[in-house]
């Protein structure tokens, strides 16, 4: 089974210094951004696809992705299909509720017939 390394964006200006107060150390195999409001936004997208969607992904995919401006957004899209060959599906807006199901009934099914 494999899974995506974590992404942790962390709250800071970028180039300045990380406080280790609640967290010490960083656990590696992960993959760390500092971003001014520590959200998501299109610069952090963007490094997440140049610098480990990428590598993760070999073949043509279809994505799922909540309604984030900065994932459905055209240079959004733009960019995962450009560096990964793979299409992004929006969720719905407004449907967490509907689509959280998702991750069990859906997925956990897919995962179950890909696995046999």
């Amino acid at each position: 089974e494999k899974k995506l390394p974590i992404l942790f964006i962390l709250r800071g200006m970028p180039g300045g210094t990380v406080k280790t107060d609640e967290l010490p150390t960083y656990p590696s195999g992960h993959v760390y951004t500092i971003q001014e409001s520590g959200w998501m936004d299109a610069t952090v997208w963007q490094m997440y696809v140049m610098n480990l969607l990428k590598y993760e992904i070999d073949a043509p995919s279809a994505l799922l992705l909540d309604n984030f401006d900065s994932h459905v957004s055209e240079a959004g899209q733009s960019i995962v299909a450009e560096e990964t060959s793979t299409i992004v599906f929006p969720v719905p807006a407004n449907s967490t509720s509907v689509s959280r199901p998702l991750d069990v009934g859906v997925m956990g099914a897919t995962q179950e017939k890909v696995e046999c």
